[in-house]
């Protein structure tokens, strides 16, 4: 490491305005702007491509995670929840294919695999919630195309599913780190 970030002393910022109380502030979730290291999240119904990114910089595509139909639902989110742990991230950002005449932010409008995606952030974010890692939402539009389209480029050879989903989430999180102010956080039904 060198000597002039040695000498940096990061604090992280406390926000006492969001998460959890009851008399006490228990959790405490960054907002979207102050999230330093975070998880990109492609959920498919055959592949959950994952991928890592500190700031924006050069997201990282992990192995992917096998995916499975509804009744592997809980078992799929605590993966990347526990992925996450174990990169130490503040949030987990999961793609959402908004449709054209969507929004990010109405329910209303999402396709299927929209309502898919949403539904496994809900869930990912009812197994994160102890450990005080949000959950943001952010649309996703193209990733896939455009992570083919990389994956042509260099040539990836046969291997190519289940790293088209992890270079699509590495794609995510660029979309993420580049405008944090466009992310909606999932928030739990019932509170």
């Amino acid at each position: 490491m060198p000597e002039y970030l040695r000498r940096v002393k990061v604090q992280m910022p406390v926000h006492k305005t969001e998460g959890h109380t009851d008399g006490k502030a228990k959790f405490k979730f960054l907002p979207a702007k102050d999230v330093r290291r975070a998880l990109g999240v492609d959920y498919g119904r055959k592949h959950i491509g994952v991928a890592v990114s500190t700031m924006g910089w050069a997201p990282r595509p992990l192995q992917f995670i096998r995916g499975g139909g509804i009744v592997e639902l809980m078992r799929m989110a605590q993966d990347v929840v526990d992925v996450a742990m174990e990169k130490q991230c503040d949030a987990i950002i999961v793609g959402l294919p908004v449709t054209h005449q969507g929004s990010l932010y109405k329910r209303a409008t999402d396709s299927q695999q929209g309502r898919r995606c949403r539904n496994f952030a809900h869930t990912v974010l009812a197994l994160s919630d102890k450990h005080s890692i949000g959950v943001f939402l952010v649309d996703e539009r193209g990733t896939s195309q455009q992570a083919g389209a990389l994956l042509d480029i260099v040539g990836s050879g046969q291997r190519r599913k289940g790293r088209k989903d992890s270079v699509a989430a590495a794609l995510i999180l660029s979309t993420f780190f580049a405008d944090p102010g466009a992310a909606l956080r999932v928030r739990l039904r019932n509170r």
